[in-house]
């Protein structure tokens, strides 16, 4: 009975230190992040890369084409409403 009642003090000790603990900022750290930036694609898992697995890099400029195609449909199919 009295092992516990000396624990108690012991055990609970660490948890009032850590709250006087002096925290680093860490809203600045990596710098300044768009906060609107699109919630990542998911795959399914057996698409996921593997260690070792060589990753095939995109194309920014294909890419920029098809996204301004679809664009170009999408203004057109909307001048084409009105």
């Amino acid at each position: 009975m009295r092992l516990k009642v000396m624990l108690i003090p012991v055990l609970t000790a660490p948890l009032f230190l850590a709250g006087c603990a002096q925290f680093p900022a860490l809203d600045r750290v990596t710098g300044p992040v768009p906060q609107n930036l699109p919630y990542p694609t998911l795959l399914p898992y057996d698409q996921l890369p593997r260690p070792g697995m060589a990753v095939r890099p995109t194309d920014p400029a294909a890419d920029l084409t098809g996204a301004a195609a679809a664009l170009r449909r999408r203004a057109a199919a909307q001048q084409a409403r009105v």
